[in-house]
């Protein structure tokens, strides 16, 4: 592997080398629109590999590794606490196994919604999958809705035990501003883990462009996502109403 400097990545050199992944991106089979046909022929046209990581879902991932890409079998949950979390998988196998023992049984509806799971034992369920793990986004934007991702961080996500077992922070999300972004790594650097970087994106254009951070495309691409969502709006009014501190204090209590 060649050696890249640390401050300018030599992104087409990147992709000769078939080392240039999205590491964050939604298909058709949760809130995304692309679907794996269309995600293989962009990955072929710009020689760029993909994590495909959808919510509470696998179909997506399981179908892509059928094609001719460079692919890293993963997927995004969300925990009972209402934290997401990025779990990645050397092989297909390992994601099916992961999904049909701790994930599939534990689903609620909407299939975006918390798990019947807490995020510390997702974490001791992934590492007998011998998965990667990685926290998403943990500086965005709703953090004034204090998210459970911003709660643990900020209140000391040690106390439940969970940052020491995350593998990595992303450290640069495609929907997110600079600041947000370095806000992230520095907080990776700080607790000494390794990076994932990603365009969390929804639409096709994100899986190329998602280094660009252009306004309209981050718009169209979560107001697709947003298009999903909304038709569970009771779950999301009672998510919002759970954000805060009341719910993590449950969660410790019950740890």
């Amino acid at each position: 592997m060649k050696d890249y400097p640390s401050k300018e990545i030599d992104v087409e050199g990147l992709k000769k080398d078939g080392l240039s992944f999205d590491m964050h991106f939604h298909t058709s089979y949760s809130d995304g629109s692309a679907d794996i046909d269309t995600v293989a022929r962009i990955c072929k046209k710009n020689r760029v590999g993909v994590a495909i990581t959808d919510h509470n879902e696998i179909r997506g991932s399981v179908l892509a590794s059928a094609e001719e890409i460079n692919l890293i079998p993963g997927i995004e949950v969300r925990s009972s606490e209402n934290m997401d979390m990025l779990f990645y998988f050397y092989k297909i196998g390992d994601l099916i196994e992961f999904y049909n023992k701790y994930i599939k049984p534990n689903k609620v509806k909407p299939c975006y919604a918390g798990l019947k799971i807490s995020g510390s034992d997702l974490l001791d369920c992934s590492k007998k999958c011998n998965a990667i793990s990685s926290v998403p986004h943990p500086f965005t934007f709703y953090h004034s809705l204090k998210s459970a991702n911003k709660l643990y961080i900020e209140k000391g996500l040690d106390k439940f035990d969970l940052l020491k077992k995350f593998d990595a922070i992303e450290v640069m999300n495609g929907h997110l501003l600079k600041k947000m972004n370095m806000a992230a790594f520095e907080f990776a650097n700080k607790n000494n883990k390794a990076y994932t970087a990603g365009s969390d994106g929804h639409v096709r254009f994100d899986l190329v462009y998602y280094y660009s951070g252009r306004l309209p495309r981050i718009i169209v691409s979560k107001g697709w996502a947003f298009r999903k969502h909304a038709s569970h709006p009771l779950y999301y009014f009672k998510r919002f109403l759970s954000f805060g501190k009341r719910k993590i204090v449950h969660v410790n209590k019950k740890l």
